[in-house]
């Protein structure tokens, strides 16, 4: 099982959880819960030889084996990383490599242990169940499991870094991919820039270069599809529009209708507008009319 399945399974679980009305667990972030979990950790620490580490106030402990030169995550990061989760017998539940992440979706673990490490770095986090899955029986892990995860940061992205950087499109892929999954559009091919696009309807007319004016209607849809923004007859020079426009139009014909989506990097990237946030994918319905003589 995934990391990534396992912080849906997680959420699922304590919705679960909450339903239950038969039964009180242990609060796993109870001092007494706590203490008993360090304890254990101290035992393993003296059994295998473990560094000396770095105590957080949370509870969460870590090692840093190799030293990155790279930037920390915030707590809005996407990542890039390798990992290994295990428990205190040293039986490995779950690992992965490259493993790509929105941080601000994970267990606290990380969002804590994370931010305190750089790109680059090699360590090992140890985990008292009250910042992982706590009282929850999840998979293979037992309800108050105390874990440790082995890490290697491979690539950081902050909120203010490039949209077009490897580990960004990917991520933003993955939206539009999940997306076209859910609600499936014939016909749909991938450009060699990233961007998706359909023709569904397929005029007869001319086609135009990126130095025309064109007049279209369309409207923009987020990929939770709430409409962002719509125009009938509009007219637009394709030049001073967004890289997404300048790459779609000039493939349509006179009268043709396509459907396409934009990853950021090819819309309005790391700063958005005043109703478009940050590193948005955006879906384009547009009918193309004509071209301006």
């Amino acid at each position: 099982m995934k990391f990534s399945n396992l912080l849906f399974f997680i959420l699922l679980s304590a919705f679960l959880t909450s339903c239950i009305k038969d039964e009180t667990p242990i609060d796993p972030c109870s001092q007494d819960q706590i203490n008993k979990e360090l304890a254990n950790l101290d035992a393993y620490f003296d059994k295998n030889n473990v560094p000396t580490t770095t105590k957080h106030n949370s509870g969460l402990q870590y090692v840093v084996h190799t030293n990155g030169t790279g930037s920390s995550p915030i707590r809005t990061s996407l990542m890039d990383v390798d990992y290994k989760l295990y428990d205190l017998q040293n039986t490995t539940i779950d690992d992965g490599t490259n493993f790509k992440f929105d941080l601000s979706q994970m267990i606290n673990a990380w969002q804590i242990g994370l931010p305190l490490l750089k790109e680059g770095d090699v360590a090992t986090l140890y985990s008292p169940s009250c910042l992982a899955y706590g009282s929850s029986q999840v998979g293979n892990l037992p309800a108050y499991a105390t874990l440790i995860f082995d890490v290697t940061i491979n690539e950081v992205l902050n909120v203010d870094e490039n949209a077009c950087s490897e580990i960004q499109k990917t991520h933003e892929t993955g939206k539009i991919e999940n997306h076209l999954e859910a609600n499936p559009i014939a016909g749909m091919i991938v450009h060699e820039s990233g961007l998706q696009y359909a023709i569904l309807t397929e005029g007869n007319g001319a086609m135009p270069t990126v130095d025309d004016e064109v007049i279209v209607d369309y409207i923009v849809h987020d990929l939770k599809d709430k409409k962002i923004d719509e125009d009938t007859d509009k007219t637009l020079k394709i030049s001073a529009l967004i890289e997404a426009w300048q790459i779609v139009l000039p493939l349509l014909k006179e009268g043709s209708t396509a459907t396409f989506y934009a990853p950021s990097c090819l819309a309005y990237g790391a700063f958005g507008t005043s109703n478009i946030a940050p590193y948005a994918p955006l879906k384009f319905q547009v009918t193309f009319k004509s071209i301006v003589p």
